[in-house]
């Protein structure tokens, strides 16, 4: 795409594609007028011959050029709002930044292996925080019969951070999965769940992993008898399920709280030392174009994905 072109020179391609998408509509439907008035006629074989034609027309020539001006309508979008504060190169149709692994190593959401599928993406970095974000779906579970029973569907935001943070936490907000999933999903890796500190919303529940456990154990066994003793009375302090300022701070547990006011999706965090990742259900990259729709200034330059910025802001206070 040329980044030199002026929104109006977008805005004044987008509507000539529009106008060919329409004249090719246009096309079709005095064929299948065709179609009504030879078959009045009971001219049959020719009926049958428009009658392929108008469906030729529709899924060779019609739904295709409709899918083009979607996508380039789409994609102008994210250049215009998103691009430049990521210094982003590229935006990805099918996108590859994000991969099942990348699903596996957060454990935010359970979900069927090899259904994972990824699409509208993009990649850049702000600040030093290298950072891509893909709309995605995946299985969450199968029936019996091997049908999906449920699809998670949202954006999925990965995050590298500059330095290590030390974490291993997942937090999670109701309706993100079944409530019994949840309990089933982190139960099963041993994950241990904090209470929440006072005052936070009680629709989000947070998770430390066993991994992080462990290694603290190995960590304290090289210390000396006099500090173990008086690390064991602080122990007891932090067991008591209530996360404590080391694990999370009050400014990033404030920013994720103003993230779930602020999205219509629910949200799912998962910070790994140097890693974070998000994701957000129901929330995309691709904002909702359709081909019956003539694009102003207005609707290019509306943010499809404003959590990304709210995100980004979030993780700094790590």
């Amino acid at each position: 795409m040329d980044t030199k072109k002026t929104v109006k020179d977008h805005i004044s391609d987008l509507k000539k594609e529009n106008k060919r998408v329409h004249i090719i509509a246009y096309f079709m439907m005095a064929v299948l007028v065709g179609v009504l008035i030879v078959s009045l006629r009971r001219q049959f074989y020719l009926t049958f011959g428009l009658l392929i034609i108008a469906l030729m027309i529709q899924f060779f020539v019609f739904r295709k050029a409709q899918k083009k001006y979607i996508k380039h309508c789409e994609d102008v979008n994210i250049a215009l709002t998103l691009k430049e504060p990521l210094n982003a190169s590229e935006i990805q149709e099918k996108g590859t930044y994000i991969t099942e692994e990348t699903l596996k190593k957060a454990h935010i959401i359970p979900f069927v292996p090899k259904t994972f599928n990824g699409f509208k993406a993009i990649k850049g970095e702000r600040k030093g925080i290298e950072v891509s974000a893909t709309d995605i779906s995946v299985v969450e579970r199968k029936n019996d019969k091997g049908i999906a029973a449920e699809v998670n569907t949202g954006n999925w935001i990965h995050i590298v951070l500059p330095e290590g943070t030390g974490k291993k936490l997942c937090i999670v907000e109701d309706d993100l999965m079944r409530n019994s999933a949840r309990t089933d999903f982190f139960s099963k890796d041993s994950y241990r769940e904090y209470d929440l500190p006072e005052g936070f919303p009680k629709r989000f529940h947070i998770y430390e992993s066993s991994e992080t456990k462990s290694s603290e154990a190995k960590s304290s066994e090289t210390k000396s008898s006099e500090t173990k003793s008086s690390e064991a009375k602080s122990s007891e302090t932090e067991n008591n399920e209530t996360v404590s300022e080391k694990k999370l701070s009050e400014s990033f547990l404030a920013k994720l709280k103003s993230l779930s006011d602020y999205t219509p999706g629910k949200l799912g965090v998962c910070i790994s030392d140097d890693t974070v990742d998000v994701f957000i259900k129901n929330r995309f990259l691709a904002a909702g174009f359709t081909a019956g729709q003539e694009v102003d200034e207005r609707t290019l330059l509306r943010d499809p994905y404003p959590e990304l910025m709210h995100v980004l802001d979030m993780v700094e206070f790590l």
